[in-house]
């Protein structure tokens, strides 16, 4: 949790530091995802232009249109085999919790359960993962999203719990959500991946977590 709550911290630091980016980029975020289906590729054009940036890249849209033209196509395979996989489960689940089969049901029930809560963490890691490898083919992405959220599931489930908090955040305060939701939480993936990645090539995927706020209040200068 402590390394949770550092990547927290990296996440809003960056995002307050970078408030102009984080606001422009927002409002990318915004006008592309009006159409629901394109909210995949828009996420993924979002951690796209933050890995450039990183990397010293500072033209906003170049970058967001490249994220999207190079990500699209497997954003969208992602959000497809997301509701394939959730919404039967989520269906079948419900069934078998609602209906007494004794202990095979029960045993459905779990390993239901099981896929539910694996998509959901393959899918924090998938996203990003897609950026910091693009030539990676979907099959074997997945495959090392999946093998990373079953080496460190209390990271990747620490991670999704403050995100969802930091979301609900953004929620009730409506400016936050409408000016840097998606960048805030885009970092926070990010940053997420690169720590665990970092774990088995820390030269390749090197993270600092350390911020210094000596500076950084007036980030409009």
């Amino acid at each position: 949790m402590s390394d949770a709550l550092r990547l927290v911290h990296k996440a809003v630091f960056e995002t307050y530091r970078q408030l102009g980016f984080a606001i422009g980029l927002t409002l990318l975020w915004l006008c592309c995802s009006w159409p629901l289906v394109t909210i995949g590729p828009a996420t993924g054009a979002v951690l796209y232009t933050i890995h450039r940036r990183a990397q010293g890249e500072v033209e906003l849209w170049p970058c967001f249109r490249e994220g999207l033209v190079r990500i699209t196509k497997p954003t969208l395979a992602l959000s497809m085999l997301n509701l394939l996989v959730m919404v039967p489960a989520a269906c079948y689940l419900f069934l078998l919790m609602s209906s007494d089969h004794g202990w095979v049901g029960q045993l459905l029930s779990w390993t239901v359960l099981y896929v539910v809560v694996m998509a959901v963490l393959v899918q924090v890691i998938a996203y990003p993962l897609l950026v910091l490898q693009p030539a990676t083919r979907l099959p074997e992405l997945l495959k090392q999203a999946y093998l990373l959220a079953g080496k460190h599931p209390l990271s990747v489930v620490c991670v999704l719990l403050l995100t969802s908090i930091l979301t609900l955040i953004c929620v009730a305060v409506p400016i936050l959500f409408l000016t840097i939701w998606p960048v805030l939480i885009g970092h926070m993936m990010y940053y997420h991946l690169l720590h665990l990645l970092s774990k088995y090539h820390p030269t390749r995927y090197a993270l600092d977590l350390r911020v210094s706020w000596r500076g950084q209040w007036k980030p409009w200068r």
